[in-house]
């Protein structure tokens, strides 16, 4: 008699590039939409305590704590950000009364869903959504980026899912150290709280869908030369010239509105202009819709196309430099 053998989980593989196919400088920014943009102004000062300056005609740009960006995108009609995708910020707050605070003033911000505080894949948090359809996740602050000394499982052993369940078991607090040693550091200080609901202190990541953790891997250090690390049998974490994170989620079918796609920095319109040529002529990896070099209202030069996951970026090359001169 035979056992079936049990469901395995395969981890993915570095790839241990040193000179991938583009040579941007970071991904620099990510885009929300906006129904009115005061109102999103209010919000994201008031209540969330980020950094908010104008960028031109109907657009804000928004950032915490690191040098990537969000650029707050005027739009006509509501587009609809799935919980997945979601982005993230850290507070030095206590999470639960700011859950509380934030719930008081849900009719004031437009705040159409909260989940409950709890442990939630590795770490204490929430989850709620804006008025423009856009979900945030709060989580409780640490130091330096999310992937700062978490076990990177790649190259390592596929696991069982029964391996992948007891390791990764609901309620447990992987980064319950940091999250001490962050108080620990920082209770001493002087610090002068915001008059905002959350004391927030970053904006840590965003979250990307995808089909295949392997295949977009690939890509992302082969071409588009993403650092890359895996912390789950589900996900992996991607960065690039910031502290701020991108999570990559396998998902079925992801599907990326234009009205929210990220962008790549290049130092350079002779990169900009390779890496175009790059993505025409790239056979091993899917690229879709990828449009001609073009100078955008804020003098940008810029590329756009669709990877092998239907997540939208924007290749941009501006003279004035990386987008935190708009804070100067």
């Amino acid at each position: 008699m035979t056992t079936e053998a049990p469901e395995t989980i395969r981890l993915t593989r570095g790839n241990h590039v040193t000179a991938p196919l583009l040579d941007a400088m970071a991904i620099s920014s990510a885009t929300l939409p906006s129904i009115d943009l005061e109102a999103s102004r209010i919000f994201y000062e008031e209540a969330l305590g980020f950094e908010v300056a104008p960028m031109g005609p109907n657009r804000l740009v928004v950032r915490l704590g690191t040098d990537h960006v969000y650029e707050v995108e005027k739009v006509d009609e509501p587009l609809e950000m799935p919980i997945l995708r979601h982005n993230g910020f850290q507070t030095r707050g206590d999470a639960v009364a700011e859950h509380a605070r934030l719930s008081e003033r849900k009719e004031h911000y437009g705040i159409k869903k909260m989940t409950k505080p709890m442990v939630m894949h590795g770490t204490f948090g929430f989850y709620f959504q804006d008025r423009d359809n856009n979900w945030w996740e709060c989580n409780l602050a640490i130091d330096g980026p999310m992937d700062k000394d978490l076990k990177d499982y790649t190259d390592r052993p596929d696991m069982s899912a029964e391996e992948a369940r007891v390791h990764f078991a609901p309620g447990v607090d992987i980064l319950a150290e940091r999250i001490s040693a962050y108080k620990q550091e920082h209770e001493r200080e002087d610090y002068v709280p915001k008059p905002a609901v959350f004391q927030s202190i970053r904006i840590s990541h965003g979250t990307l869908e995808v089909n295949n953790l392997q295949k977009t891997r690939d890509f992302y250090e082969k071409v588009l030369g993403f650092q890359m690390m895996q912390q789950s049998p589900v996900s992996m974490m991607a960065g690039l010239g910031t502290e701020h994170r991108y999570v990559a989620v396998a998902s079925n079918d992801p599907q990326m509105e234009h009205g929210m796609r990220n962008r790549l920095l290049f130092d350079s319109e002779a990169k900009l202009r390779d890496a175009h040529k790059t993505l025409g002529e790239l056979t091993e990896f899917p690229i879709h819709d990828l449009t001609e070099p073009t100078t955008d209202a804020f003098g940008r030069l810029a590329v756009e196309f669709r990877d092998l996951d239907n997540n939208w970026w924007e290749l941009d090359y501006d003279p004035k430099g990386p987008p935190s001169y708009y804070f100067a």
